[in-house]
């Protein structure tokens, strides 16, 4: 039966519509594509490349062979990373890429379980914000995420997901802006405040202002405690996680707005997610495992 090396090659071909290009590409030569591709086709039975045209392209057979073939050269990548994983035993190192807004104290069980553990194990916890956590999964940069994307933007059948808890929100102003207004009702009404915003750190959101009305002014930050500051002091308005306003909200240091043609954001629902196919190691299989 043909090898793995020899479906590699097949699906080189598919891709590139060119033994040269795709043998250029895989760091091989023509006649050894060709002599495998040859050898395929005798083991099968099956004319897998339609030869006739100056391009060339597979066969209706090669076609559907091509399919599976992705499928056994994706399993067969998981095999090998697992059985690396496993022969080399525990994991080194577990990146989480978190947003900003998720309380950690809801990881706290797992952060005890590893320093008890798995001691040797470090362990990497990347704040982002908005879309950053989910692109940091996306591009390979962390073993998981904890992201409040809606499950739409996921890619369908690449992910894996799991729900971790809920966050409270909270539109908030200072004393001094608000007492500004005999009465504030309206979000028309901050039209000429700054709305404090954070930036995305992902690109998901780019060139989209979320919950910024038309002709806002804006002032931007890269984090809530930025945030926080410029909103205590009266510089502008804007929306925070409820856990680190509690006590200002207490003490009327900040004042909470609910206002007419402003989108309620009171709850967030975070999910821990993972790439589906990702082979996972013994100590990230025991995290996934524990929500």
């Amino acid at each position: 039966m043909p090898s793995i090396e020899q479906y590699k090659m097949l699906i080189g071909i598919a891709e590139h519509k060119s033994l040269r290009v795709a043998a250029k590409h895989m760091h091989k030569t023509q006649p050894t594509l060709t002599n495998a591709i040859k050898k395929m086709e005798s083991e099968l039975g099956l004319i897998l490349l339609d030869r006739s045209d100056y391009r060339i392209k597979l066969t209706d057979e090669g076609n559907r062979i091509k399919e599976l073939a992705i499928q056994l050269v994706d399993k067969s990548g998981q095999i090998n990373e697992l059985a690396a994983r496993l022969s080399s035993g525990e994991e080194a190192f577990i990146h989480i890429a978190v947003e900003a807004s998720f309380d950690l104290a809801n990881l706290l069980p797992v952060l005890n379980m590893l320093q008890k553990e798995h001691q040797s194990c470090q362990i990497m916890l990347q704040q982002e914000y908005l879309s950053g956590s989910f692109e940091r999964l996306l591009n390979q940069q962390a073993d998981f995420a904890i992201t409040p994307l809606e499950n739409s933007l996921f890619p369908i059948g690449e992910i894996e997901f799991k729900p971790v808890t809920v966050g409270e929100f909270v539109n908030l102003a200072s004393p001094s802006l608000v007492n500004k207004y005999g009465k504030l009702t309206h979000v028309d009404q901050l039209r000429n405040e700054y709305q404090i915003v954070v930036k995305d750190s992902g690109t998901m959101t780019n060139n989209i202002n979320i919950g910024v009305q038309t002709g806002q002014r804006i002032w931007y930050v890269n984090n809530f405690e930025s945030k926080k500051i410029l909103i205590e002091n009266g510089l502008g308005w804007g929306t925070l996680p409820k856990k680190m306003v509690t006590e200002q909200l207490k003490s009327s240091q900040l004042i909470e707005l609910k206002l007419d043609g402003f989108p309620v954001i009171d709850s967030i629902y975070y999910q821990l997610v993972k790439m589906k196919n990702k082979v996972l190691g013994p100590i990230a299989e025991k995290i996934w495992c524990m929500f």
